[in-house]
């Protein structure tokens, strides 16, 4: 049974003047701000939520500003935020380059090995990396999944989801036990019929 969700009581009239309103506030935002990175995310991660066809140019700013300010947005934003966010501006239309992709790896993998992060941040950073095409992960980024698939904590059945999805695709062999555990975790929002 699922519960109300805005993007769906839109109407088009609705959906084109919040469009208008967001591109116009990405247009005045001031990118050089050390806070951008911060709002570029939640711009980004808003208008995927609610389904805005922003422009491409627009994509590109959010995606443009929040790249460049990430290695320095730390204190602005955590492995989760900015994980979601490129997965947003990926699935806002963003064509991510493969030189990009490198420095979203290196930036995210460089923030989860100094801050760490939740189950649900690890998920989100693989989900990302799956959605901006990374086909082949490299050793370091398996041997994560398995550690975090089978490490303690409190796992939501749409972070247990993203792991066990993003493993599969990527012929990731999770430990039997957590596989089995991710996977009951899993079933729940399966049986609740939760969006992403």
């Amino acid at each position: 049974m699922g519960g109300f969700h805005l993007e769906d009581a839109l109407t088009p009239e609705h959906r084109r003047q919040l469009t208008q309103q967001a591109e116009d506030l990405v247009a005045r935002m001031n990118v050089q701000a050390p806070e951008a990175c911060k709002w570029a995310l939640g711009a980004a991660t808003a208008a995927e939520a609610l389904q805005l066809p922003l422009s491409p140019s627009c994509v590109k700013t959010l995606h443009d500003t929040t790249i460049r300010l990430a290695p320095e947005a730390n204190q602005y934003v955590d492995i989760r935020t900015l994980a979601s966010g490129l997965y947003s501006l990926l699935k806002l239309g963003y064509p991510m380059q493969r030189e990009e992709l490198a420095v979203w790896y290196d930036q995210l993998m460089t923030m989860w090995r100094t801050k760490g992060g939740t189950n649900e941040a690890f998920s989100w950073l693989v989900s990302a990396l799956h959605t901006a095409k990374l086909s082949q992960p490299p050793p370091e980024l398996k041997a994560q999944m398995r550690v975090v698939a089978a490490r303690p904590g409190s796992w939501t059945p749409a972070a247990a989801d993203r792991l066990l999805g993003v493993a599969k695709i990527w012929k990731v062999v999770l430990p039997p036990e957590a596989a089995k555990r991710l996977a009951g975790i899993a079933a729940r929002r399966q049986n609740r019929g939760s969006r992403p």
